[in-house]
């Protein structure tokens, strides 16, 4: 909670892309017929990419990948999501989400 929290601030996001992200995650879940599963490896980069798919589809302003991606970096929540890595994550996100569209 304390990593979501973090994040959420820190990127000022509206208050219902918390509830979507999960709900994102869910879709995740289902999507993949159980074979991804959240494990201490990966549930950051699922939550994250949750995240930026739901700021990106309910936020009235978004911001853009690559200041996901700076916030991510200066605030040493997740070094490893670069600006490339949070365009393909998002792209996967909205593939199995059902989102269509450029996120």
């Amino acid at each position: 909670i304390d990593f979501y929290t973090k994040l959420f601030r820190r990127t000022k996001m509206e208050q219902d892309t918390i509830i979507m992200t999960l709900i994102y995650v869910e879709r995740l879940k289902k999507r993949t017929n159980g074979t991804l599963a959240l494990n201490p490896s990966n549930w950051k980069s699922i939550l994250v990419s949750c995240m930026v798919l739901a700021s990106k589809v309910w936020d009235d302003l978004s911001m853009w990948n690559v200041d996901f991606s700076n916030i991510f970096v200066a605030s040493g929540i997740d070094g490893s999501m670069g600006v490339g890595r949070a365009d393909s994550t998002n792209a996967n996100a909205c593939t199995n989400t059902n989102r269509n569209g450029r996120a």
